[in-house]
């Protein structure tokens, strides 16, 4: 089992401003307001991506919002009292929210994604993808999914993936809002044919903090990723505990 270990002290970026190439683009080093920027070095298996030794298209945004959008969403969150927590972005990842057991997730998450100006995007049945809200579902990150076709879900995101310059995909492998003993695998399997790292974003409800908080360039090792996957998220407090799943895949799906 991987060390249980603390996130980093956060980083000064000043010094990273004053570097920061004239020709750089403005979406790559905007940071935020009520940002924390933390990595987990130390655990094997996770990404040590702090601003410090980052390279500079994994920057994260700057300390001050730069749109309405973000200014809003920075705004809400601290309305009622929470913290956005990220790490530097690479441009493709997979990244799994845990733990999910309640409507006020999406709330939060909402918020978050405004304040981190994050351009997140979801997968859902084509059927949902209909006139008069196809539009509005595809602008708010909806990727169209034909689960009728043999491909199946990860082969259509694989070509997501390769047709796309940058492609931050997330999933909540539970599933559902209540108790469930087994994840669902997609997300691991996918981001492994995919060759991309592993967000771990997550809701702390005791700390109220919300964001991603590392990056796993996962081993092909379901022991041993799951160990880590579970290593970060050990003191996330869900909104109901009790309906948290367990972090483990079925037997039937274990490599």
């Amino acid at each position: 089992m991987p060390r249980r270990l603390a996130p980093r002290a956060l980083v000064d970026h000043t010094t990273q401003a004053a570097a920061r190439p004239a020709n750089e683009s403005p979406s790559r080093s905007r940071k935020l307001a009520g940002v924390s920027v933390s990595s987990w070095a130390g655990v094997p298996g996770l990404l040590d991506f702090h601003l410090g030794n980052a390279p500079k298209e994994f920057l994260v945004p700057s300390i001050q919002p730069q749109t309405l959008m973000e200014r809003l969403g920075a705004g809400l969150l601290r309305l009622i009292g929470w913290r956005l927590v990220l790490v530097p972005l690479p441009p493709k990842c997979v990244v799994m929210i845990y733990p999910h057991t309640s409507n006020w997730d999406f709330i939060v998450g909402m918020f978050a994604r405004w304040a981190g100006g994050l351009r997140a995007f979801w997968a859902g049945k084509d059927t949902l993808f209909r006139w008069p809200v196809a539009g509005l579902l595809k602008k708010l990150g909806g990727i169209p999914v034909n689960r009728r076709i043999r491909t199946g879900f990860t082969a259509q995101m694989l070509a997501e993936f390769a047709s796309r310059e940058e492609l931050l995909l997330v999933i909540a492998p539970e599933g559902t809002r209540q108790r469930t003993e087994y994840l669902r695998s997609g997300f691991y399997h996918l981001a492994l044919a995919a060759k991309v790292p592993l967000g771990l974003a997550f809701f702390d409800y005791e700390r109220k903090e919300v964001g991603i908080g590392a990056y796993i360039e996962l081993l092909g090792d379901q022991a041993k990723d799951l160990a880590t996957i579970t290593a970060f998220y050990a003191d996330k407090t869900a909104c109901r505990p009790e309906k948290a799943g367990a972090l483990r895949f079925r037997p039937s799906e274990e490599a």
